[in-house]
């Protein structure tokens, strides 16, 4: 067995799961999770990393997280410390060193010399039962989209992508639903919108709720994104994805 680490966040963990199939299918060894126990969000992540194939084992320890400036930091700890008779071949930390510069998992895989599945596709067990529900991320878009569902973020996230998934529509702003959506290969509409900050005039929206552009290619780049929409100078809805493309 591998040994994997992460310390937060709940997307951020989401792009070390391509490298986690590569090294199954490069070791044939299962990978066996171990978070903090601080980890937020993590309990409701647990049935969506099991359902995985490369899935061994989930295992909590004590390892303490001082900050989320970017991803859980310290990320880097030796889980032999905090997990007795714990029996891997080897173990990886995942986490940010720096500022990302190149996108998420590869910019993990490069610490350690490890590659990227590029066939990895998130199993979401899905039974085909779709339906006409156009869902967004959360009640932060409400305004401009009235009739649409908010989707209940305290279900497990399980739950919640699959409801996602049998969506006839679904917009998503920047958050950690995207991220596994995009692994899934699940195609949505993307909206430069940061989680629970309401929208206000343009300048301000420019300055705290943007997702700067090149972001999308750091977490993004090989989402199945329908559109990358932003807001006008009107406080409209707009289609930047050509900006973002052909910039």
């Amino acid at each position: 067995m591998i040994a994997v680490t992460h310390t937060g966040k709940a997307g951020d963990f989401g792009q070390c799961l391509p490298i986690c199939s590569w090294l199954y299918k490069t070791y044939n060894e299962k990978i066996i999770f171990i978070f903090p126990k601080g980890f937020p969000f993590i309990k409701q992540l647990e049935s969506l990393i099991r359902l995985q194939s490369f899935t061994e084992d989930i295992i909590y320890c004590d390892f303490s997280v001082a900050n989320y400036d970017i991803g859980g930091q310290p990320y880097k700890f030796n889980p032999h410390d905090y997990v007795e008779n714990l029996n891997v071949s080897r173990y990886y930390n995942f986490g940010f060193r720096t500022s990302p510069d190149k996108y998420v998992p590869e910019f993990y895989a490069e610490e350690y010399g490890l590659g990227v599945d590029e066939d990895f596709i998130l199993n979401l067990d899905l039974q085909f039962k779709y339906n006409s529900n156009k869902l967004m991320c959360t009640e932060v878009m409400h305004k401009f989209l009235p009739h649409f569902e908010p989707t209940d973020l305290n279900k497990d996230f399980l739950r919640a992508l699959q409801d996602f998934a049998y969506a006839k529509e679904r917009h998503m702003h920047f958050s950690s639903l995207s991220i596994y959506l995009s692994l899934a290969k699940i195609p949505f509409y993307l909206y430069t919108v940061i989680r629970d900050q309401p929208f206000v005039d343009l300048l301000t929206f420019e300055k705290t709720n943007l997702m700067n552009p090149d972001d999308f290619w750091i977490y993004h780049r090989d989402s199945p994104v329908l559109d990358i929409r932003s807001v006008d100078e009107n406080n409209n809805l707009v289609s930047i994805y050509d900006k973002i493309f052909f910039k």
